[in-house]
């Protein structure tokens, strides 16, 4: 089953930003989503396939027993190039990386702990690049709801934010 990970940064100049979001869905609508304020788009690649993968670990009903009736895996499809360089590099050199250096390896370790988590229940973890913004509507309606989550976040920020005034 095909599930579509994108992330977005927003607000680059905004008082109150940037702005990350991310997004995981499937043909059933949006499984998981996200926003805060900091980080970096690479963040927020990361975090829609770690909370894609936990949202199907966590739904057995919905996934898991769909998946293993089916022996189907989870595929994660995802724009993101540096998101799979990560995940392959510590799969290949766990020790390699030093997790307290970079919250993108943090979060991999995430990642990859949920994977184990999924081959324990009989069921793959595969990845498939996809170029951004083309014709594919999973990684297009992705990218929209990890903007749109970004975008909220960053409105109710001004909203919460009191105004500098100068003296």
């Amino acid at each position: 089953m095909k599930f579509y990970c994108d992330g977005s940064r927003v607000g680059m100049n905004d008082p109150c930003g940037p702005a990350i979001g991310w997004a995981a869905v499937c043909d059933q609508g949006v499984l998981a989503q996200g926003a805060r304020i900091g980080g970096s788009n690479i963040n927020a690649e990361m975090l829609a396939v770690r909370d894609l993968l936990r949202v199907v670990t966590l739904c057995r009903k919905r996934f898991v027993q769909r998946l293993q009736e089916a022996g189907e895996a989870v595929v994660v499809v995802t724009d993101s190039l540096t998101t799979l360089q990560i995940l392959n590099g510590m799969r290949k050199e766990p020790g390699s990386f030093d997790l307290n250096t970079s919250e993108n390896y943090r979060i991999a370790a995430e990642v990859l702990e949920a994977e184990r988590k999924l081959k324990g229940l009989g069921i793959p973890v595969q990845y498939e690049h996809i170029r951004g913004h083309q014709e594919s509507m999973g990684n297009n309606f992705a990218d929209f709801v990890a903007n749109g989550a970004a975008v909220s976040l960053l409105r109710e920020a001004r909203l919460n934010t009191p105004a500098i005034h100068a003296v």
